[in-house]
């Protein structure tokens, strides 16, 4: 059994839906501060717990882009691949086994 478990999400706003249901997306809102004033507060990914851990990988490139020889410039962009990813570790919710893929060569995996 692998440790790392890899997901692709159309973009990011559909991981967020998929996330926040498990408790691993909290979205935006907003608190009252010490001076009685409405201030937001960004959302987050809740990243880990006893027993998992959640890689939010966003965008990944190929590995396809050029570049100059003797200055380092990119002369030609690298692509985007499909899609919005996160990584997990440990517990899988099935609630995501539609989102799950397996990549030949992960971009960025757990130890």
């Amino acid at each position: 059994m692998t440790l790392t478990r890899y997901y692709r999400f159309t973009d990011e706003a559909t991981a967020k839906t998929a996330l926040e249901p498990l408790g691993r997306y909290v979205p935006p809102t907003t608190e009252t501060n010490e001076e009685g004033e409405e201030v937001a507060v960004d959302g987050y990914y809740v990243t880990a717990d006893v027993g998992w851990a959640l890689d939010p990988v966003g965008v990944i490139f190929n590995n396809d882009g050029e570049y100059d020889a003797e200055t380092g410039e990119t002369t030609k962009e690298p692509t985007q691949m499909a899609g919005w990813h996160i990584n997990l570790a440990g517990q899988f919710p099935s609630e995501l086994d539609s989102f799950e893929v397996t990549p030949e060569q992960p971009y960025r995996v757990f130890f």
